[in-house]
């Protein structure tokens, strides 16, 4: 297990929740888990089944990640945003690149968001 943290072929959380299973069952988990791309806590679902007993457990696909958290600042400015445009205004920023969206639904509220940024005065 080390060589695959090392390598980068297994997460450390991962390869954690391994710990205390015979070899055989960590290799054929660290196997499943990169051949399923598995999450860590479908790891850990499996790895206690591992451990009690259970020579094929079964995990639920459903489980999606949790949502990164958003920086407050971004949430705050999207909020003042959308309340001097009067819609929804998205804004994403991850590695010094970003992006503005200002949602429309119709051609009238295009124009007053066009209008409020000064184009075509």
């Amino acid at each position: 297990m080390r060589a695959r943290v090392a390598t980068g072929a297994l997460d450390l959380g991962k390869a954690r929740a391994l710990v205390g299973l015979a070899e055989r069952d960590q290799i054929d988990l660290a196997q499943r888990i990169t051949r399923e791309d598995l999450n860590t806590r479908q790891v850990e679902v499996l790895a206690k089944a591992c451990k009690q007993g259970d020579r094929h457990p079964q995990v639920s696909p459903g489980i999606p990640p949790p949502a990164p958290i958003k920086d407050p600042n971004l949430v705050r400015l999207e909020n003042d945003l959308a309340e001097f445009f009067g819609t929804r205004v998205t804004l994403a920023y991850e590695g010094g690149r970003g992006q503005l969206v200002i949602d429309f639904v119709n051609l009238e509220i295009l124009e007053g968001v066009l209008e409020k940024i000064g184009y075509g005065s």
